[in-house]
């Protein structure tokens, strides 16, 4: 090639070249700060919540599964002659009490700590997920409600304000934990695929 002929051209591709390099550098900065909300998203919000609903799942579990054992052992007939009625209905009442205990101090702290997610990463937050908001807000306000005895336990049953009204919540964040984390690392395993290319 004769660089004599191609020299006076070269200030035509210069600027060519420098928006090119410009335009592919600003594309993958944009990618990368995509990744890193993606993974803000994951990090502040949409994991910690995920850890809330678990715990909730495996305390919910674990009751109903001894529930379920309790009730076997005190409808079998065997036991009977071991207990009486009175014994009996002492263990009920522990059993309960220590529910309400649990409940108490270790289960709706959980529900609190989702509120202050809602609270402290909203910018995190899509929108499919904070419509939930209120429901979690009125879930949250009734029981601490009813807790400080503000209300009275008629009103909060004829508000049929239980847990089930939080299910869809928990869908959409197992969902959106799903999709962010399939979408991660998808867009991780083709900047890959792009590096070893290069």
């Amino acid at each position: 090639m004769d660089w004599q002929n191609v020299i006076p051209f070269a200030p035509l591709f210069t600027p060519l070249i420098a928006s090119g390099a410009i335009y592919f550098s600003f594309r993958q900065y944009r990618f990368q700060k995509y990744l890193g909300f993606v993974e803000r998203q994951l990090d502040q919000f949409y994991g910690p919540m995920l850890g809330c609903i678990n715990y909730l799942d495996a305390n919910r579990a674990l009751r109903i599964f001894l529930y379920e054992k309790e009730s076997e052992v005190m409808n079998d007939n065997d036991i009977d002659e071991f207990l009486d009625n009175k014994v009996r209905l002492e263990y009920i009442n522990n059993s309960i009490a220590y529910d309400n205990k649990i409940f108490l101090e270790q289960v709706f702290p959980q529900y609190r700590k989702m509120l202050s997610l809602f609270s402290e990463h909203s910018s995190c937050v899509l929108p499919e997920t904070m419509k939930h908001y209120q429901t979690l807000y009125k879930f949250v306000g009734i029981w601490e409600r009813h807790f400080a005895k503000a209300v009275n336990r008629e009103v909060v049953a004829r508000l049929d304000f239980e847990e089930d009204k939080l299910i869809d919540l928990y869908l959409n964040i197992r969902q959106t934990v799903d999709k962010l984390q399939k979408e991660l690392l998808s867009k991780k395993s083709h900047e890959n695929l792009k590096n070893k290319i290069k």
